[in-house]
């Protein structure tokens, strides 16, 4: 199953202040089974001097019960240049509303680095995003079993230096 969003990210922030604006997408998912969902979106720039904000990353199944999920996102530039990913696993969950349970759960992410040379010295850097087109958020999911009416999320947000 595929589910597609389209999001235009406009933000306003303080005078120097940096903008936040989150992205993400959800989706059925059946025991046994593998899910996906894409968000085409925009950003102003996504630089060395912008982030991700590793405390709001979101990859989970949403059931009472559900047992050995994977939740993985991935965001790829205009180029099509993969420069951030994530996965959740857990062994056994139960998400419902507000409250949340996991046993054997693990999560990680990652940035892009790319490195450069200058005066002779090789340094690395956090790769920077082509912005000139939509940026796409896709986010698969696979579960050994879950509840009726089991669902996955993934999001991310982006903090955007001025």
């Amino acid at each position: 199953m595929l589910v597609a969003a389209v999001a235009v990210v406009v933000a306003a922030p303080a005078l120097g202040a940096p903008s936040r604006s989150s992205q993400g997408c959800t989706g059925p998912l059946l025991t046994g089974g593998s899910s996906r969902c894409i968000t085409v979106f925009f950003v102003p720039h996504f630089n060395t001097r912008d982030s991700i904000d590793y405390s709001t990353l979101v990859a989970r199944v949403v059931s009472p019960q559900a047992m050995s999920w994977r939740v993985s996102g991935a965001i790829t530039d205009g180029r099509g240049v993969l420069y951030f990913a994530w996965t959740c696993t857990a062994g056994r969950s139960s998400v419902v509303m507000s409250s949340e349970t996991y046993v054997d759960r693990s999560c990680s992410a990652s940035r892009k680095t790319v490195t450069f040379k200058r005066n002779g010295r090789t340094y690395r850097r956090y790769y920077t995003a082509d912005t000139t087109t939509p940026q796409t958020m896709t986010v698969t999911s696979q579960v050994g079993m879950c509840a009726p009416a089991c669902r996955f999320e993934g999001a991310v947000t982006y903090v955007l230096a001025r």
